[in-house]
């Protein structure tokens, strides 16, 4: 299970589960069974797979280039399916160089719409 969370300025939360990605906020529940949406299922494996760290070397569906500037490491993911290609232009995930946390990860549409979730307060939680 992933779980962000965002607090401010207006709180909602994303949990992706096994077969199911739950946005809550604004006093809604939008609920994707990502078995019956493609788009929606590849959107929960690439989370599974960058969580997992499987998404550095998924070479079968993403151009993957690292970049290391000062403390900051760049990922860089961009689609090779066409399918992928209709939604997402690329994928760029920002990350502390010295404990490789998430700073930012950024969501790019072939519109040119971005989305930018950048992270701080990070609380780790290992269900061993």
């Amino acid at each position: 299970t992933v779980v962000w969370k965002c607090t401010s300025p207006d709180p909602y939360q994303v949990t992706i589960l096994k077969d199911k990605i739950i946005f809550a906020g604004g006093g809604k529940n939008r609920t994707f069974d990502v078995s019956s949406n493609h788009l929606m299922g590849n959107m929960q494996k690439l989370a599974d797979d960058v969580n997992s760290g499987k998404a550095f070397s998924d070479r079968d569906n993403f151009t993957v280039s690292v970049s290391r500037e000062k403390s900051v490491v760049t990922l860089k993911l961009v689609p090779v399916k066409k399918i992928m290609q209709k939604h997402l232009s690329s994928i760029t995930m920002k990350f502390d160089a010295n404990n490789l946390l998430i700073e930012s990860f950024e969501y790019l549409t072939p519109e040119g719409v971005s989305t930018t979730i950048a992270f701080s307060d990070w609380k780790l939680q290992r269900n061993d």
